[in-house]
């Protein structure tokens, strides 16, 4: 599995299942998508221009005036339309896979962003053979994590919590779990979602 720039999720957890014999959404449902999205920040009340990327890249960019409520705090607005219109696709269409939604390069910045702090939470566990969490975070998030530190050295992850508490910690390689009991090297237990379930 690997991101692009844009910060997308590619791989196992691009919401396709190999058994799954549904037709993929293609560049013509986009423009379905697309016309979702926009009823959905009409509703709100929002000033937005929306535009599509490049052939193929399943890709719906939201800009205008009124863009920083379209993310919402730590992202969750833009979390919901995202869930939101894909759910509205799969009802439209029958098709899996989905399309990813951003906003002004937002998801790119969060993901650099989310990178560089766990490479540090990684770097402080290994130096310090101590358990280190993350605040809570949404599923998109929390898989980023997991996927950046999956082939990180002498490290693990693992998520705890539920709902909107839940979180990732990050804990050294055959050290104590963080319920205080040991544990062996494991990966991340958020991976192969879509971004549209798990919520």
């Amino acid at each position: 599995m690997s991101t692009d720039q844009d910060g997308t999720l590619r791989g196992a957890g691009n919401g396709t299942d190999g058994d799954d014999d549904r037709e993929e959404i293609g560049d013509a449902d986009l423009f379905k998508a697309v016309r979702f999205c926009r009823e959905i920040l009409d509703h709100m009340g929002l000033d937005a221009v929306i535009s599509t990327g490049p052939m193929g890249s399943k890709l719906i960019n939201v800009s205008g005036p009124d863009s920083g409520l379209v993310v919402g705090r730590r992202g969750q607005t833009l979390d919901a339309l995202h869930f939101l219109v894909n759910r509205m696709l799969h009802k439209a269409t029958g098709k899996r896979g989905f399309v990813d939604i951003d906003v002004e390069g937002y998801r790119s910045r969060r993901a650099k962003a989310l990178e560089a702090q766990a490479k540090d939470l990684a770097r402080r566990v290994r130096d310090q053979g101590v358990v280190l969490s993350f605040d809570p975070m949404s599923p998109r998030d929390r898989r980023l994590v997991h996927l950046f530190l999956s082939e990180e050295p002498g490290v693990r992850t693992s998520s705890k919590g539920e709902g909107d508490g839940r979180y990732v910690q990050v804990l050294p390689i055959d050290g104590v779990d963080g319920d205080g009991t040991e544990g062996d090297a494991g990966a991340g237990d958020d991976g192969g979602a879509d971004g549209v379930g798990d919520r």
